[in-house]
């Protein structure tokens, strides 16, 4: 019986970060890759500041998201206040 080649892992392209930017950027990311990503001055993530590229080219979570007025609340994990 012929063996099934697993297909081949899609990587990702490098990501947009709403009110932020990814921290030492790459022009693609192969998949299991992790970014970090910072915040703008006055906006926080509502998680996690990292993404991983999972094989099929999307990002876990999908959205990286910073939101403003968030500085000073408890579940924050990064805050920018300069």
């Amino acid at each position: 019986k012929a063996a099934v080649a697993a297909p081949a892992a899609i990587g990702c392209q490098a990501p947009e970060v709403q009110n932020g930017r990814v921290h030492a950027p790459q022009s693609a990311y192969g998949a299991g890759d992790t970014l970090h990503f910072d915040c703008d001055a006055g906006h926080a993530t509502e998680g996690t500041d990292e993404a991983r590229c999972q094989p099929g080219g999307t990002w876990d979570p999908p959205e990286l998201l910073c939101h403003r007025g968030e500085c000073g609340r408890a579940r924050e994990r990064r805050c920018r206040r300069d």
